[in-house]
């Protein structure tokens, strides 16, 4: 959680991997291997779950929330949120190519 003088950010953060083997330039040497999450449709479901927590945290104007996912796999969520997958890394081999999601979450409007 996040507290400034106008108001709470509540963050959420997800890191989901399918297998991957190699090295990362720029980081020590050795080979990095992010183990495989086979349930893929049981993290989204955690994810979606996240958001749900943030709308439930975001009952006033003054609190927001993010909910961050960070993966490997190529199926993607799709939802009533504008979602827009980004890169994040481009790592050699299969697997490699990391994209993140943001979904900033914010109080509804009264009467919403």
């Amino acid at each position: 959680m996040c507290l400034g003088l106008e108001g709470q950010t509540l963050i959420e953060f997800k890191y989901f991997t399918r297998s991957w083997a190699g090295t990362v330039p720029g980081l020590p040497d050795g080979e990095y291997q992010p183990r495989n999450q086979a349930a893929d449709d049981v993290l989204r479901h955690k994810f979606v779950e996240d958001i749900v927590r943030l709308e439930r945290f975001c009952d006033r104007p003054d609190q927001d929330g993010l909910a961050l996912l960070v993966t490997n796999y190529t199926e993607h969520l799709r939802g009533c949120y504008d979602l827009a997958w980004r890169p994040y890394s481009d790592l050699p081999g299969p697997g490699g190519t990391f994209q993140y999601l943001a979904v900033p979450v914010t109080a509804a409007p009264i009467g919403a």
